[in-house]
């Protein structure tokens, strides 16, 4: 509801032409590249909370509602934005929910010995069966939908290259008839695969709320809940992050697309990552990390 009051008077009258029928788009790609514009504007990546609940014992933690309008994760930011684009005309039957894998290796090659349960799992869109959407992958979102191809052409995509690569002989009991394809972009001249998804596979609203409370209550150690910090913004030209992970001092990220230079900044004290969250990604950090995390000097590594 808050997305919809906030469309201007320009983009109000183009959302009323698409609603009457009144304006034909050359295709869903543009409507879907709109919304999906709007929405990371609207909203910021931020594990804060999963890490809070991580810090409980697990007898006291509690799953996350999945519809909320404070998005956090992947699951939580994906049920948003099938609400955020409902109402701006399109159909829910038309988003499919796909499990991906986090890959995170140049070249998609990973260990095959890792397969079974070091995969962190991801949650992806894929609209009228062929439009990729990630709004929920931190500084690493998409800015728009992504046409899927069943080629392992590189094409430019909101000034960055990627390509899909398949991998035929993939196979991951989270899908064992999966046909897995990865996503991969060209980062400092090499290809960096972040997910893969099964194309012949998908979530349903079940599926989903399992994941979803595994997230959360699982005992076993989850990466994105126990072991880092994440806040994410991304306009059209820049990625910008915090990220903290235990052992080392936070640190703030800011990529330019296309470049391989980039600003960092070490977050040494309380006040500097306070205010870092506040002026950079509207975020007011409560005591309740100031108590769990511990700043030091620069010549000291024990965040």
């Amino acid at each position: 509801e808050q997305v919809a009051s906030r469309i201007d008077c320009v983009d109000r009258t183009w959302f009323n032409l698409f609603r009457s029928g009144h304006m034909q788009v050359e295709s869903s790609m543009t409507t879907l590249n709109f919304i999906v514009t709007e929405y990371l504007k609207d909203y910021t990546y931020s594990n804060l909370e999963l890490y809070r609940q991580g810090c409980k014992d697990l007898s006291k933690r509690k799953v996350p509602d999945l519809h909320t309008n404070a998005p956090c994760y992947c699951y939580q930011h994906n049920e948003k934005f099938i609400a955020t684009a409902c109402l701006k005309g399109c159909k829910k039957e038309d988003f499919e929910r796909k499990k991906a894998l986090v890959v995170k290796s140049y070249e998609g090659e990973i260990n095959e010995n890792d397969l079974r349960d070091e995969l962190v799992s991801h949650d992806v869109l894929l609209v009228e069966k062929r439009y990729l959407i990630d709004v929920g992958y931190g500084a690493n979102c998409l800015r728009g939908a992504m046409l899927f191809q069943e080629s392992e052409q590189a094409f430019e995509f909101f000034g960055e290259t990627y390509r899909f690569r398949h991998h035929p002989d993939f196979v991951h009991y989270s899908e064992p008839t999966g046909d897995w394809w990865g996503l991969q972009i060209l980062v400092n001249d090499r290809w960096l695969e972040t997910w893969r998804f099964p194309r012949n596979c998908s979530l349903n609203d079940e599926e989903i709320c399992q994941l979803n409370e595994d997230l959360v209550m699982s005992p076993k150690p989850v990466g994105i809940r126990d072991n880092f910090l994440l806040v994410a913004k991304l306009s059209m030209t820049t990625r910008s992050s915090v990220v903290g992970m235990k052992g080392t001092v936070p640190f703030f990220k800011e990529i330019q697309n296309g470049e391989n230079n980039h600003i960092q900044e070490e977050l040494h004290s309380w006040n500097a990552f306070k205010q870092c969250l506040q002026t950079r990604f509207n975020i007011e950090p409560d005591e309740f990390f100031l108590h769990q995390l511990s700043f030091s000097e620069p010549n000291q590594r024990n965040w």
